[in-house]
Parts: structure tokens; sequence; C-alpha cells
């Protein structure tokens, strides 16, 4: 069971501590990762499920999630933690802040997992991100890494509505992938169908923690023309 908001009040400030608290000592801390219990709490913590990204001083932490092993009910956090110079002149955390995940930006399709990918035909991707946007919305990208080998898309999460790369002019998208973006440059077709062209519109589903299936929807049809599917190396 998923619930949004599950803590509240007084608790929730507790809460927020314990997050910082083993948020700060997984940064420094070595070892194979795992769900851990919070001492003192009947809370889980899992660093290895949540989505982690580090740029100048800050550490994001996207989707982390919190267990209550005593009812099976999980909480969804965004964390964000900047590194500076304490008083006594040691490295040390400066500013943290967590929020949690609202039901409209949590959906499971939207929890893309990045990495290194291999396609069918053996060719490797790099899958970046997230990327905050605005309304909550999380943006990532794709890119070729093989030799000799051009293919680029971003996407981004959320709903058709509103959506910030598809324009009025697509044709209403069934829905049936994760997220939508656009297609950028690309120097082969990566599935049989010659249907991939810079700029159509693409759709992005992650079948699982190791699947990744990457749609065309050519000349912005309301259903997928071709896709090809993308294993986590």
């Amino acid at each position: 069971m998923v619930r949004i908001g599950y803590f509240a009040g007084d608790t929730t400030m507790k809460l927020k501590s314990v997050i910082a608290l083993v948020c700060a000592s997984a940064c420094f801390a070595a070892g194979t990762a795992h769900a851990e219990l919070v001492p003192g709490t009947s809370l889980s913590m899992d660093l290895q499920a949540a989505q982690i990204q580090a740029n100048g001083r800050n550490v994001n932490i996207y989707r982390l999630p919190l267990t209550d092993t005593t009812t099976g009910a999980v909480t969804y956090f965004d964390a964000v933690f900047q590194f500076g110079l304490q008083a006594d002149g040691s490295v040390g955390f400066t500013r943290t802040s967590t929020a949690s995940v609202s039901a409209a930006q949590l959906r499971a399709a939207d929890n893309f997992v990045a990495g290194t990918y291999s396609d069918a035909a053996g060719n490797k991707y790099e899958v970046t991100g997230p990327a905050a946007m605005p309304g909550g919305r999380l943006s990532y990208a794709i890119q070729a890494t093989t030799a000799g080998k051009t293919f680029s898309a971003t996407w981004v999460t959320g709903a058709i509505t509103g959506h910030p790369q598809i324009n009025s002019n697509t044709k209403p998208l069934d829905g049936s992938a994760g997220a939508f973006g656009v297609l950028g440059d690309r120097n082969y077709y990566p599935s049989s169908s010659n249907s991939w062209a810079t700029g159509v519109v693409i759709g992005a589903t992650q079948v699982s923690n190791t699947s990744l299936v990457i749609s065309s929807y050519y000349v912005s049809q309301s259903t997928p023309v071709t896709s090809f599917a993308l294993t986590k190396n």
C-alpha cells in the first residue's frame, strides 16, 4: 500500500530529522546498499531505490521510499542536502530540505532508472536524470554512446495536458507510455521501422528496473507506430 503525506504534525518534523540523519550517514558510508531500519523506529529506508543526483554542492534525492514496517505503508520523499563549511572548518550539511511527493507526481511509470542500457543489436545508451521541472514534473534524456551511432531524445513526466514538449498540433496521445518527449538527432533506425525522425513525439516507459521501452509516435500519431526495448547493463 502506498500513502502520500502519511505523516503529519510534529511527526513530520521528526521524520525529516530521520531522513536527514540516515541520508547524511549514507553519503559517507561504504558497503552494499540495502533497506535499513532506522534505530528506535518502525521505519525502513532504502536509498538504493531512490534516484540520486549530485550537482555542485547539492545532493538531490528523488522518490526516496520510507516504509512503515508495522503497516506496510510507504511514503515517498524528495530531499535536498547542501554541503558547506562548518564553524570548525569541517565539511558538513549547511542546508537540508524534504518534501513528500504528491499523488500527482507519484506514478510508477515516472520512476525512470538512469544508467547504461543496451538494445538488441548491442548498441549502448546512457539514460540521465531526473532534473526537476515546473509543476512537479521530471525530465530525462537518452544518448547513444556506441561509436558511430547517433541517437538522442528527451522526455518529461506528468500529464499530457500542459506538457512542455508537446504542442497543440499534436494528436491526442493514447497515454499508454509512462512519459512523452521528442526525438533529437539520429543516424540510424533503432527498430525495423523507419518511423524515427528528429522532432517526432516519443514515449518512454520503464517496464521494470532493468527494462526501458522507447516508442515513436511518428507524424504525431495517437498510438505508437514502432518501439524498441532497452536492457539495463
